[in-house]
């Protein structure tokens, strides 16, 4: 499911591997734990985020909207699993079952439509494929 980014690629394995971690730290019982890596979490998604739009912006994608409306979505998703990890641990442990389906979906259904406009684009009109 590769974006053709590196650091965007790298990211999202970076999600899989925090939802794994926060699900592990669930399971154990630590509580304070699991808050610590879902507020990491967040901060990668907002930095994640804040790339991809940069990214995005360079390349002209045309529907950038959509995709930024999915990094919104997600971020408020992974705040409202920081409530459910203070309030219900038992509901947040399905809410990360729940959210790595939503980010297949996401790369699936948002990301992996800008790899092929921007393959398409000339090289010495794309954008910085480190997007650092």
């Amino acid at each position: 499911m590769s974006v053709g980014v590196v650091d965007f690629d790298n990211d999202h394995k970076n999600y899989f591997a925090a939802l794994n971690a926060i699900e592990q730290a669930l399971r154990d019982g630590t509580r304070d734990e699991a808050l610590l890596l879902c507020r990491a979490f967040l901060e990668l998604a907002i930095a994640h985020g804040r790339r991809e739009e940069e990214f995005l912006r360079q390349a002209n994608y045309p529907r950038m909207d959509k995709i930024m409306d999915s990094q919104v979505e997600a971020q408020a998703t992974i705040n409202g699993l920081l409530e459910l990890i203070r309030s219900a641990p038992d509901d947040a442990l399905r809410r990360v079952v729940e959210m790595r389906h939503m980010v297949v979906t996401y790369l699936l259904d948002g990301d992996i439509n800008y790899k092929s406009f921007v393959e398409a684009k000339p090289a010495s009109t794309r954008p910085d494929r480190s997007a650092r």
